[in-house]
């Protein structure tokens, strides 16, 4: 894709068409719905940032780029891990009145899927152990996704980089 001028309007298969930049109306013959971007500059259009995930278009980032965003997704993995195991270590302390180790056992059981420990004094604790449940099935899929989305994304770009452009 070429960009001519500071601001274009890409419209569905990436054509362009200008905008007038003192009027900012379309032109002439560019349709109705358009969807504005700002044009990249060359250095950016080339370079890979590291937690943004290249475009079809664009060449298979390097083997050392690819570990660096790895690192970065299992990274920002992990904070929210220990982020949502914090939240059940607080509130089966608050809720459950349990130990803090007592807590972060239920906490890390929940947390991966295999279920609590201890019984549970009342239905506050109940209740706090029945939706940590449901948020934290929930945050385990979602983990494990943004884990895994740098590597099938890069085997997924290696598998369209041999196809034809039509």
């Amino acid at each position: 894709m070429e960009w001519k001028a500071n601001r274009s309007v890409l419209i569905g298969t990436c054509l362009h068409a200008e905008w007038d930049r003192n009027s900012g109306s379309r032109g002439r013959h560019a349709p109705a719905f358009a969807f504005v971007a700002s044009a990249p500059q060359e250095e950016e259009a080339d370079s890979f940032t590291p937690m943004k995930l290249e475009h079809h278009k664009q060449p298979l980032a390097p083997v050392r780029v690819y570990r660096l965003r790895q690192l970065k997704y299992l990274t920002a993995a992990l904070l929210f891990v220990g982020l949502s195991l914090g939240i059940g270590v607080w509130g089966y302390m608050r809720f459950g009145h349990l130990t803090a180790v007592d807590a972060f056992l239920n906490a890390s059981m929940i947390l991966g899927g295999m279920g609590p420990v201890d019984p549970l004094p009342d239905e506050s604790a109940k209740l706090f152990a029945s939706f940590y449940a449901l948020f934290s099935g929930i945050a385990l899929l979602t983990t494990v996704a943004v884990i895994l989305a740098p590597m099938v994304h890069r085997v997924l770009h290696r598998l369209h980089l041999d196809e034809d452009p039509r």
